[in-house]
Formats: C-alpha cells, sequence, structure tokens
C-alpha cells in the first residue's frame, strides 16, 4: 500500500509543473490541490510509521508482532481519502468545464452555419416569433 501511495504523492506534485495546471485552475482551485497534496503526505506519513512499527516488531517477538497488526493502516486512510477526493474533484472540473465548452462550441458553429446558409434553427424562430409584436 504505501509504494501506491508514494506513488500518487509523486503524480501530486509534478502536476503542479504542468503547464495546464496554472491555465486551467484558478487560485482557489490550486489551493485545493495544495491541501490534497499535503493529506496525501500525512498518510504517505501515517503508513510509513505503521511500516517501521510492524518491522520492529518483527524483530522482538511473537507477542510484539501480533500487537503491531493492532495498528492497521485504518488511520492513513481518512487523509487519503480527504487528498484523492479533492483531486478528483479537481479532475471533474477541468473535464466538464471542457466538455461545456466544447459543447457551446459546437452550438454556436452550428448556428453560425445556420445563418451563413440563410436559414435558422427552429428554437431561434419560436423566440424570435415571441419577441414579435
Amino acid at each position: 500500500m504505501l509504494p501506491g501511495v508514494q506513488a500518487l504523492f509523486g503524480f501530486q506534485l509534478v502536476v503542479v509543473f504542468n503547464q495546464r495546471f496554472a491555465e486551467e485552475l484558478g487560485a482557489g482551485e490550486q489551493h485545493v490541490h495544495l491541501v490534497a497534496l499535503g493529506f496525501t503526505a500525512l498518510a504517505t506519513a501515517l503508513l510509513m510509521r505503521l511500516r517501521r512499527t510492524i518491522d520492529r516488531s518483527s524483530q522482538a517477538g511473537s507477542h510484539a508482532r501480533s500487537c503491531a497488526w493492532l495498528a492497521l493502516p485504518e488511520p492513513a486512510m481518512v487523509p487519503l481519502l480527504l487528498g484523492v477526493s479533492m483531486d478528483f474533484y479537481l479532475i471533474a472540473r477541468v473535464i466538464l468545464r471542457s466538455a461545456t465548452l466544447a459543447t457551446l462550441d459546437r452550438a454556436r458553429r452550428r448556428e453560425q452555419l445556420q445563418s451563413d446558409c440563410g436559414t435558422r434553427s427552429p428554437s431561434l424562430l419560436r423566440s424570435a416569433r415571441r419577441r414579435a409584436p
């Protein structure tokens, strides 16, 4: 589990140096990523502590080893969940914003094409009729 969380932490660090990070995310969203990065770092530290406890207890004997398994990774899961959830939110915002802009651009181009061809969409005709006295 620890190598996976460390890999996630590395990806979170690298994304900051990507040009799209500054272009796509506003200042508030960048702060959300910073907090998510902090949560992932905390989860990494907790898992590293757990690993150290287990390693020490395995050298001490069977009783200590059985006590070490009581220190399960649940405390690390809370900050990990928060960090992953926050970054998932940011990824969803970037994807949905791009999809919305693409949809709006397609609609604008369709309206432009229809006006260039001398036709109007039914929705435009209905709105024009409602505005007419």
